[in-house]
């Protein structure tokens, strides 16, 4: 993406879906576009939260670091996802660390305009309520996958779940190498 509107993109995002045009426009003057080269952190676990990521371009990479140095993707963030919202709300450290899975470019909202946001425009905290429902769902799926289907199966649930909402002649072309796919899915690459 070489050249990115601001106001494109938190317009196409789901979370600010419903925001009142005057929100957008507070959001979008006090915004700043980042470049992220692959590979490249974003968010670290544990650090103070300042800001909302929105993704305009390319993939990141949520993960957790365990005591041994093992890194398990906990979700891959695609254009139009958001992250960073959790702890700019509650005020603690970062749940986990992000990184750019490709050249990725983000919108960065401070902590202080995100949260005036939020408390002018009552849409976005309906749609926040909402997507952390389904987020808190899905969270509670892939644990029970996890504990019940071996990696083939998660495998297999994974790319019957991509392909939804498919004609039957689509093509399905994953963003993923095998190791990250095999880190969502919580196995090593097979």
């Amino acid at each position: 993406m070489t050249s990115v509107s601001v106001r494109d993109v938190l317009q196409r995002s789901a979370l600010l879906e419903g925001a009142r045009n005057d929100t957008l426009q507070l959001m979008e003057h006090r915004a700043q576009v980042r470049h992220l080269d692959r590979g490249a952190m974003l968010i670290y676990e544990g650090d103070r939260p300042t800001s909302v990521f929105f993704i305009a371009d390319g993939l990141l990479r949520s993960f957790t670091t365990s005591v041994d140095g093992a890194e398990p993707t906990l979700t891959v963030l695609l254009p139009g996802d958001h992250v960073g919202e959790l702890g700019v709300i509650d005020g603690t450290a970062r749940s986990a660390s992000v990184a750019a899975l490709r050249r990725t470019v983000v919108i960065e909202v401070s902590g202080t305009t995100f949260r005036a946001a939020l408390d002018a425009d009552v849409a976005i905290y309906r749609t926040l309520v909402t997507q952390l429902s389904r987020r808190l769902r899905s969270t509670s799926s892939r644990l029970s996958d996890l504990t019940i289907l071996d990696l083939g199966a998660r495998l297999a649930k994974f790319l019957v779940s991509e392909t939804q909402g498919a004609t039957p002649s689509s093509l399905l072309e994953l963003q993923l190498s095998q190791s990250e796919l095999g880190q969502l899915l919580g196995g090593a690459r097979q």
